[in-house]
C-alpha cells in the first residue's frame, strides 16, 4: 500500500470525513463504511423507481449570486420570490453558503438580518437553518444530512456534487460554468434559468403530484 494512497474525502450520506483508501473502500459511491454506503443503494433504487426518500419537500440555496449579488444588493427577483418560495416549502427553507472565514458568516448573517429575512416577524428561513462552510464541495455532504429535495446555486461544480438531491437548480451560470460543466453531465441533470422569475416556474414544476 502506497503513501500516497489515502486521500481525506466527505461521505454522501452521512458528511462524515474519512480516510479513502485508493485500494479499497467505497470509491464509486464516496461512503465512508458500510452502513452509509447500504444507505446510499437504498436511496439510488428509490431515485431509480421515481420515489421520493423523503417525503417533505426542503429547498436548499446558496447565498452569494442567488440571494445576494457577491459585494453588491439582493439580487433582482428574489424579493418578489420570497413569498411564492415560502408558499410551496413552508418551514422547510435552508440557506448552504461558503465562506472564506468566521468574518464571512458573521457579515452574511447580519445582512440576512438587516433585509429582514431572518430574526423578524415573518422570517424567510429560520436562523438554525443556516449552514455554513469553507470549501464548495462541503456543501453536498451537508445537503444529504439535512435531506434536501431541492438546491440552487450558481455554480454548477458545486450541483454535480448534489446526486441524491432530486431536483437541481443553476440560477444564471456563467458561460464558463456551462462549458466546464454541462447540466446533464456527470450523471446529474438540472435545470438552467437565467433569472428568479424564470427558476419560480421551474421549481413549481417539480411540486406537482406526479413529479
Amino acid at each position: 500500500m502506497g503513501i500516497y494512497s489515502k486521500h481525506k474525502m466527505f461521505c454522501t450520506v452521512c458528511g462524515k470525513q474519512y480516510d479513502w483508501d485508493c485500494n479499497y473502500g467505497f470509491s464509486k459511491n464516496r461512503t465512508c463504511g458500510m452502513d452509509c454506503h447500504r444507505e446510499f443503494e437504498w436511496r439510488h433504487i428509490l431515485s431509480v423507481l421515481g420515489k421520493d426518500y423523503y417525503l417533505r419537500k426542503k429547498l436548499g440555496l446558496d447565498f452569494g449570486n442567488v440571494i445576494k449579488v457577491n459585494g453588491g444588493d439582493m439580487i433582482i427577483g428574489f424579493k418578489e420570490a420570497i413569498q411564492p418560495l415560502k408558499n410551496m416549502f413552508k418551514e422547510e427553507i435552508y440557506l448552504i453558503s461558503r465562506v472564506y472565514n468566521e468574518d464571512g458568516e458573521k457579515q452574511n448573517t447580519e445582512w440576512l438580518k438587516k433585509n429582514h429575512l431572518i430574526d423578524c416577524e415573518d422570517p424567510f428561513l429560520e436562523r438554525r437553518h443556516i449552514n455554513y462552510c469553507f470549501k464548495r464541495e462541503e456543501k453536498a455532504p451537508i445537503a444529504q444530512k439535512l435531506g434536501l429535495t431541492h438546491f440552487i446555486d450558481d455554480r454548477i461544480e458545486v450541483l454535480w456534487h448534489m446526486k441524491l438531491v432530486k431536483h437541481l437548480f443553476a440560477l444564471n451560470p456563467t458561460s464558463k460554468q456551462l462549458s466546464d460543466f454541462p447540466p446533464d453531465g456527470f450523471g446529474v441533470k438540472m435545470n438552467v434559468a437565467l433569472n428568479w422569475e424564470e427558476l419560480l416556474p421551474k421549481i413549481q414544476e417539480t411540486l406537482k403530484p406526479c413529479q
